[in-house]
């Protein structure tokens, strides 16, 4: 048994000490850099989230057209020209300006009409 445990240490077959703890180091290197890319990639989906319901909620409120709920926006009424199918006109609009995550978003929503 001896003489067994001696041939295997001394035996020149095989892979020796340092290639085996070179290739674990390079598993855990790999594994690391793994879990570095998995939490980047789940922040970043946390935050397109965050912008894409803030971008959402938003454009509901223009929808709405809410003035209550249209604090800290640019809200203005005033006249737009219009062209639809080469015909020009001029229409009272009321115009709605957010800015979410960066982006501005206008929209212009028709007045009432009053007769």
């Amino acid at each position: 048994m001896r003489n067994l445990i001696n041939q295997k240490l001394s035996s020149r077959v095989g892979e020796s000490i340092a290639e085996s703890l070179v290739s674990i180091l390079v598993v855990a290197l790999a594994s690391i850099m793994f879990a570095g890319m998995v939490t980047a990639s789940r922040s970043i989906i946390e935050k397109s989230s965050n912008w894409m319901q803030n971008y959402y909620n938003a454009v509901s409120v223009i929808n709405r057209a809410e003035l209550s709920e249209a604090t800290g926006s640019g809200v203005n009424k005033g006249n737009a020209n219009i062209q639809v199918g080469g015909a020009k006109t001029t229409k009272l609009v009321t115009t709605f300006t957010y800015e979410v995550g960066g982006v501005k978003i206008v929209s212009y929503v028709p007045a009432p009409t009053t007769t």
